[in-house]
């Protein structure tokens, strides 16, 4: 059976090793991400050599210093 999700947050960060904007949907219950890459990438295998490729991992929020909340389009909260 899988876990109801109750929660939800979304991000942006930034990888600067890969140079790789991600918008982020942070699962609160199962503590689990979807990084999604938003950079522009001109051909598909940049973007995988980079690791421009939608990801699904364990995320723990409080090992990232430089995320941007983006769950309120008016709002946007910068955590550092």
């Amino acid at each position: 059976m899988e876990p109801e999700i109750k929660s939800f947050n979304k991000f942006l960060d930034f990888d600067s090793n890969r140079h790789v904007l991600y918008y982020n949907i942070y699962y609160n219950d199962i503590k689990r991400v979807v990084k999604i890459p938003i950079s522009d990438c001109e051909k598909e295998e940049i973007a995988n050599e980079r690791g421009d490729e939608v990801k699904i991992e364990k995320f723990d929020l409080t090992k990232y210093k430089f995320l941007i909340n983006c769950d309120d389009g008016k709002n946007l909260q910068y955590y550092s």
